[in-house]
């Protein structure tokens, strides 16, 4: 679609038009289509590279020189140089990959030392080891059926407002 003039002036062809123009030429399409990246899950983490990224982790964190004030980026960039140096045979892993198992790592062990210090608190002075992991062992089965219970309650009652909404007559709803 073009547009008239202006103030007398005379059009220099600028026109706006979506039909026009819009195509790449074919050798740009190729080249574009041979760039593209496919991004796919990488193997699972040994035990030993597990092993490795929490001594990475225990290193560059406590280390007394770099101390706390450290930077995300320099402190995750310490984890991979870290890694690289102390990795298994055959290991190759990105610095965003470390960073993802650190996190999910990290989470886990701080479920485990909040169920450990839950059964710790109790300090029941007949219980060994044996018995407290026990117990620990049970507290984190109650823990899942609980979450499983809250995950039920919350769907049924998403299920029953929506039902609700459903069932409302839209005649007898007053015009706004």
């Amino acid at each position: 679609m073009s547009y008239p003039p202006m103030n007398g002036q005379h059009s220099q062809g600028f026109s706006i038009d979506n039909n026009h123009g819009s195509e790449d030429p074919p050798s740009l399409k190729s080249q574009r289509a041979g760039k593209k990246k496919v991004f796919r899950r990488g193997t699972a983490f040994t035990k030993e590279e597990d092993m490795v990224v929490c001594s990475a982790f225990l290193n560059i964190s406590k280390d007394p020189i770099t101390g706390v004030s450290q930077t995300l980026g320099g402190y995750y960039k310490r984890m991979h140089d870290y890694f690289n140096e102390h990795k298994p045979e055959g290991s190759n892993r990105s610095q965003i990959a470390i960073q993802h198992r650190w996190a999910l790592i990290q989470k886990a062990m701080n479920k485990f030392c909040g169920h450990k210090a839950s059964v710790d608190r109790l300090n029941e002075s007949r219980k060994n080891k044996q018995d407290r992991k026990k117990h620990m062992k049970m507290s984190v089965k109650q823990h899942k059926k609980e979450n499983e219970i809250r995950e039920k309650q919350t769907e049924a009652q998403l299920i029953s407002v929506e039902s609700s909404i459903m069932s409302i007559d839209i005649e007898k709803v007053p015009p706004i």
